[in-house]
């Protein structure tokens, strides 16, 4: 989140919408998301994340 989420989408103008939560392989659990640039730019992106403490952790993003 630090070192991309906020400075390189956060603070440019742009957002994350969660859009799912879906439950993956070996108790991992799926994440889609929009983004929207802020300025026009959309794009979609999975993230197959574990869950620990109830947070995200260990996530491989993919580009939908």
């Amino acid at each position: 989140m630090e070192r991309f989420l906020i400075p390189e989408v956060i603070e440019a103008g742009g957002r994350y919408t969660l859009l799912a939560v879906t439950p993956g392989a070996d108790g991992r659990v799926v994440a889609e998301y929009d983004y929207d640039t802020g300025r026009g730019g959309r794009e979609h992106f999975t993230y197959d994340c574990s869950v620990e403490g109830g947070r995200f952790a260990d996530c491989v993003g993919r580009y939908v």
